[in-house]
């Protein structure tokens, strides 16, 4: 009999031995290495502008235009490249697009989302492309940052009557 109690006994100890509780591990939020980029929400759809040319930020798409390149730069517009030399390909300008994440090319026009606007371009005189319509508020699009991880905690609240354009790495 004393031999089953200890026989019971161990095998309720080595039991004991599989609910060792492992260390909680603690970690911390991993949170993005880009910051917004903001402008005031007054000014998203009508700074759609033909400007100088500009420097690169995050290429995100580039598409053929005539002999021209359209490179969008994420959040911001497209860098017009004339490849009419390939040995030489050059910026000649930059138009300004606003919250732009995504463009399609086909002719001369261009179709892009202006933040939640979905606009037509025409670049049939490419010094002097020209909106030519432009649907209000048909597209539902969020701005995240490029490696889709959460914004830093002092980035998340906005200042008054802003909006997030883009991302640029901190």
């Amino acid at each position: 009999m004393k031999l089953l109690l200890y026989a019971i006994w161990l095998c309720f100890l080595v039991s004991l031995i599989g609910c060792v509780a492992e260390p909680v591990k603690v970690t911390k939020p991993i949170y993005s290495i880009y910051k917004p980029i903001l402008m005031n929400e007054s000014l998203v759809t009508t700074e759609v502008k033909l400007l100088p040319i500009k420097q690169n930020k995050t290429i995100i798409k580039l598409k053929p235009i005539n002999d021209f390149l359209l490179a969008l730069d994420y959040g911001i517009g497209l860098h017009i490249i004339d490849v009419k030399d390939i040995n030489f390909p050059h910026k000649i300008g930059f138009y300004q697009i606003p919250a732009c994440i995504d463009f399609e090319v086909k002719g001369n026009l261009v179709y892009a989302n202006n933040y939640k606007d979905f606009i037509v371009i025409d670049f049939s005189d490419i010094s002097n492309p020209i909106v030519k319509s432009r649907l209000k508020n048909e597209i539902n699009i969020e701005i995240i940052p490029l490696d889709e991880l959460e914004i830093q905690k002092e980035f998340q609240v906005l200042p008054p009557h802003t909006t997030i354009i883009s991302y640029e790495k901190i």
